[in-house]
C-alpha cells in the first residue's frame, strides 16, 4: 500500500490497540453476518429518518396546521437535529460500554419513536417527536464506522463501509418509496406507520447477526470498563485531536455542504413535482426516488476505486459529478430531472462512502468512534441547517434559483475536496494510515 505523506499521518492511537489477529477477515462466518447486520442497521436507520420526506406536501396541508413548504421541511430538520446534536454522546457511551450494546439501544428508541410519530397530535409534537428519532438514529450513524474500523482488517474497511452505505440508500429508499406508495391509499400517518413496522423487523436482524458476528468477550473493542471522568477525558482529547487535523476537518466541512445539498434536492423535489406544470401525486413522485438506487451502485464502485486510485481522486471525481447532476435538474423535461436526480444521488454516495471510511481509519481504532462521531455531527449538521435554509430560495424564487444555490454548494465543495487532494497527494488514501 501507499503510505500517507505527512499531512495525513494517522492520528497516533493511543496505547493498548486491539491486535490484527482479532479483526475480521473476508471469507469468515462472522465477517458475513457483520456485513448482513450492517446492512440491517442501515436499512433501519435511514428507513426511518427520511420517510416524511416522500408525503411532506401530505403534512403541509394537514387540516389545521397552517404550514408551508419550509415549515414542513422541518420535519426532517428535526430529525437530523436530533442526530447532530447527539452523536457525541453515544459516542462516549460507545467508549464506556462498547459499540455495539449502544447500537442495540439506539435502534430501540429510534423505531419506538417511529410509531409515536404515526400518531402526534399537532406539528409542534410531530417536531418533538422526530427530534427523539434522530436522537435515537444518531447511535448507529455515529458508531457504524467505528464499529468496522473496530472489527475489519484495515483492508476490508473500504468495502465493509461500501456495505453498510448501500444499505443506508435502500434505507432510505425503501422508507421514501413505501410511504409515496401508502400515502396512495392511506394518509400520511398511515404510511409513515407501515415504514415504522418494516423497521421493526430490521432493527431485530441487525440484533441477531449483530450478536452472531461479536467477538469473544476479552477482544470486545471498548468493552473494557474504566472511570467515567477517564472517559470524558479522553473524549476531549480525541476531540480536539480531530477537529485540529486538517485532512479530518476537511472531510467533516466537506460533508457538512454535501450532505445538506443532498437533502434540500430530496426535500423540496417533491415539492416541484407536485406543483404546476407537473402536478404529480405523491405516488407517482415516490416514483422518481428510485434514483435512491444509484446511490447502492455509487457506494459499492467508490470502495473499487479508491483502492485503484486512491480516495482523494474518488472522492473529487465524485463531487464533480454531483455538480454535472444539480446542472441536470435545471431542464424542465421529467425524464432529465429523474437523470439529474440519479446522478446526483449515485455520486453523493460515492463521495460518502470514501470520506466515512477514511476519517475512520486516519483518526485510528482507539479514536475511530470519537472521528465517526464528528463526521455524523457535521454530516447531520449539514442536514439539518442547510436542508432547511435552501428552502427559502426555493420558496421565494422557484425552482432555477434553487438549483443554482445547490450549485453554489457544490462548486464549494468541489473546490474544498480538490484543496484535500492537493495536500495529500492522488494517491494518498489507498491505506488511509502512515
Amino acid at each position: 500500500m501507499t503510505a500517507v505523506s505527512t499531512p495525513t499521518r494517522a492520528l497516533e492511537p493511543a496505547e493498548g490497540d486491539a491486535g490484527a489477529g482479532t479483526l475480521l477477515r473476508r471469507g469468515e462466518a462472522r465477517y458475513r453476518m457483520l456485513l448482513l447486520a450492517l446492512f440491517a442497521a442501515g436499512v433501519v436507520t435511514f428507513a426511518q429518518l427520511y420517510a416524511p420526506q416522500s408525503v411532506l406536501p401530505l403534512i403541509e396541508a394537514e387540516p389545521g396546521w397552517d404550514l408551508s413548504a419550509s415549515q414542513a421541511a422541518l420535519t426532517i430538520s428535526a430529525a437530523t437535529f436530533g442526530l447532530a446534536a447527539s452523536v457525541l454522546v453515544w459516542a462516549v457511551l460507545a467508549k464506556r460500554f462498547g459499540a455495539f450494546p449502544i447500537i442495540c439501544a439506539s435502534l430501540t428508541l429510534t423505531t419506538v419513536m417511529s410509531f409515536a410519530v404515526a400518531v402526534a397530535p399537532d406539528f409542534g409534537v410531530l417536531l418533538a417527536i422526530r427530534v427523539l428519532q434522530g436522537i435515537g438514529a444518531a447511535g448507529m450513524a455515529a458508531l457504524a464506522v467505528a464499529y468496522i474500523v473496530e472489527r475489519v482488517s484495515p483492508r476490508d474497511v473500504p468495502v465493509v463501509a461500501g456495505i453498510y452505505v448501500s444499505g443506508t440508500t435502500i434505507g432510505g429508499l425503501s422508507g421514501r418509496i413505501a410511504g409515496a406508495a401508502l400515502a396512495g391509499v392511506a394518509d400520511w400517518r398511515g404510511s409513515l406507520l407501515g415504514v415504522a413496522l418494516i423497521s421493526l423487523l430490521f432493527a431485530g436482524l441487525f440484533i441477531y447477526a449483530g450478536w452472531r458476528s461479536r467477538p469473544r468477550p476479552a477482544t470486545e473493542a471498548g468493552a473494557t470498563p474504566s472511570a467515567d471522568h477517564a472517559v470524558a477525558t479522553t473524549t476531549a482529547t480525541d476531540l480536539v485531536e480531530c477537529l485540529t487535523h486538517r485532512p479530518v476537518a476537511g472531510l467533516y466541512l466537506l460533508i457538512f455542504v454535501l450532505m445538506g445539498s443532498l437533502v434540500a434536492l430530496y426535500n423540496y423535489f417533491a415539492f416541484h413535482l407536485a406543483d404546476p406544470p407537473y402536478d404529480l401525486s405523491a405516488a407517482r413522485v415516490g416514483l422518481f426516488y428510485f434514483a435512491y438506487l444509484g446511490g447502492t451502485v455509487g457506494a459499492r464502485l467508490a470502495g473499487s476505486a479508491a483502492g485503484r486510485f486512491g480516495r482523494g481522486t474518488t472522492l473529487a471525481v465524485a463531487v464533480t459529478l454531483m455538480l454535472a447532476g444539480a446542472g441536470v435538474t435545471l431542464l424542465d423535461e421529467l425524464g432529465a430531472l429523474a437523470a439529474g436526480l440519479l446522478l446526483f444521488t449515485t455520486a453523493f454516495f460515492a463521495a460518502h462512502a470514501v470520506a466515512s471510511g477514511w476519517v475512520g481509519q486516519i483518526a485510528g481504532p482507539q479514536r475511530s468512534a470519537t472521528a465517526s462521531a464528528l463526521y455524523s455531527l457535521f454530516y447531520y449538521a449539514g442536514s439539518a441547517v442547510l436542508g432547511w435554509l435552501f428552502g427559502f430560495p426555493y420558496e421565494h424564487f422557484g425552482w432555477t434559483i434553487f438549483v443554482l444555490v445547490l450549485l453554489g454548494g457544490c462548486i464549494a465543495a468541489a473546490l474544498l475536496s480538490w484543496a484535500l487532494l492537493r495536500s495529500t497527494g492522488p494517491g494518498s488514501a489507498r491505506s488511509g494510515v502512515s
